[in-house]
């Protein structure tokens, strides 16, 4: 005695639960390019401010680098670009017995 088994294959095409799936799919996508077209960044403000030049500068605390919040006063600062011209303005501070302090900013 034989038995024979035979099953239906159905194409999903156009089954509900999968129409319901990509239109949830659809979705999300523009949602989520909604959200990313809606924020809006921008750098934190400067830190360092000074009067005249490079002379007589606050240093705010931009990044929350300082524990107590404070704003520090700076007679001069000095922005070097390579790894020579921080030495020579260490050196040089640490001559005259300068206090130093390092802060961060923003480069765009």
């Amino acid at each position: 005695m034989v038995h024979t088994i035979t099953f239906e294959v159905t194409a999903l095409r156009n089954h509900p639960i999968q129409t319901m799936g990509s239109e949830l799919l659809g979705r999300k996508c523009i949602f989520f390019i909604m959200i990313i077209c809606m924020v809006n960044c921008s750098p934190p403000e400067d830190p360092i401010k000074c009067t005249f030049q490079n002379s007589n500068c606050t240093i705010t605390n931009t990044y929350g680098a300082f524990p107590d919040r404070s704003i520090c006063r700076a007679a001069k600062v000095v922005y070097p670009s390579t790894e020579e011209e921080l030495i020579l303005a260490v050196a040089n501070a640490t001559m005259s017995n300068t206090k130093m302090k390092v802060a961060t900013r923003f480069l765009a």
